[in-house]
Formats: C-alpha cells, structure tokens, sequence
C-alpha cells in the first residue's frame, strides 16, 4: 500500500502513459489512482479494525 501510494505519488507521468496505452483511455487517470487507495484503506479499515475493536468489546 505504501509502494503503490509512493509510486504514484513520484512517478505518476510514466504510470498513466502505461495504463493508457493499454486501455486506450485519455482522460486523466490521477483521479481514479486516488480514488482506488482510498477505497482500499477503507476496505482495511472495515475488514481489520472493525472486528478487532468488537471483539475487545465482546471481551
């Protein structure tokens, strides 16, 4: 998670010339690499914190 945020954080220019050349897209990408890493650092949130905090709760 860490790499992926430094990654497109310094090299973001050579990773969105890649990705669209391969899916042939021209819009800016930046915005849907970001919007991907926040939905990941929720989905560990939920999957991770969520059920630790409950189960010292149940405790």
């Amino acid at each position: 998670m860490i790499f992926a945020a430094i990654a497109l954080v310094f090299m973001r220019g050579g990773i969105s010339r890649i990705h669209g050349k391969m899916f042939k897209r021209s819009e800016d990408l930046s915005s849907a690499y970001f919007l991907y890493l926040a939905q990941y650092k929720i989905a560990i949130f939920i999957f991770n914190l969520v059920p630790y905090v409950v189960l010292k709760l149940a405790t």
